[in-house]
């Protein structure tokens, strides 16, 4: 059985008519080319305003709709479904939007589900199988110590050039050279009065696995741009994953 939009609309236009003030909506602002959703009850009369005066085109068929007072408002009905309808200004502009009619409303769209940081859920079962008292306390200093260490990265020093004139150099020549003062500033972190070894064992061999896929093995390999960036990029990783799994 199809649905009697124009019988519906003309009994619902009269009741308006009859009626005291039917509430009219101002249409929502679109962007040029944009099919902007509004939604609505099916079968129900509602009036939209536009601003300026306008022609209404009803597009589809389950959509019928009479406009009134020069083209500024206009009363519609929608049966279910999807249903266009562009509005055209004096001036040509055109606005176009699409009626949905049925339906609850939608809820709020669920947050973005947090990516889940591989290293940082293994650095925390490192860090539960350790027994060190300390261990939260020395993983919060040692996500401090690689957050440092993108900035050491790129330190330089003041040298003098085969032509005499004075000059900033980097002050790693090589990575190895760059990780072994890690490697010291670590140790010395983590390695107490009463200590045989440096703290978390464990964790740190994983932390340096890191750094030596970056780094690679050979201590003379100079350092150039592509590898500094590497590092930075693997030191500033491991900051943001020690402190998750110090949470």
């Amino acid at each position: 059985m199809r649905f009697p939009f124009a019988l519906l609309l003309a009994g619902l236009l009269a009741h308006a008519a009859a009626a005291a003030g039917p509430e009219i909506t101002p249409l929502p602002p679109v962007e040029a080319a944009e099919w902007k959703e509004v939604r609505v009850a099916a079968g129900e009369l509602v009036w939209f305003q536009a601003q300026p005066a306008s022609t209404w085109d009803f597009i589809d068929d389950g959509v019928k709709g009479r406009a009134v007072e020069d083209g500024k408002v206009a009363g519609l009905v929608c049966g279910p479904g999807r249903h266009r309808v562009i509005v055209t200004a004096r001036d040509g502009s055109r606005s176009r939007f699409v009626f949905v009619a049925g339906g609850p409303e939608p809820g709020p769209r669920p947050p973005e589900p947090v990516p889940v940081d591989a290293l940082a859920k293994e650095l925390r079962d490192l860090l539960a199988a350790d027994p060190s008292p300390t261990k939260r306390a020395d993983l919060q200093a040692l996500s401090a110590l690689y957050a440092l260490m993108v900035g050491e990265a790129d330190a330089t020093v003041d040298d003098v050039g085969p032509d005499g004139q004075k000059r900033k150099r980097p002050a790693y020549e090589t990575a190895a050279a760059l990780n072994a003062t890690f490697v010291r500033a670590r140790d010395s972190m983590l390695k107490g009065p009463g200590d045989a070894a440096p703290r978390l064992p464990a964790l740190r061999k994983r932390c340096g696995d890191e750094v030596a896929a970056v780094a690679g093995t050979d201590p003379d390999a100079p350092v150039t741009d592509a590898t500094r960036a590497k590092l930075k990029a693997v030191y500033g990783r491991l900051a943001r994953a020690v402190a998750d799994a110090a949470k």
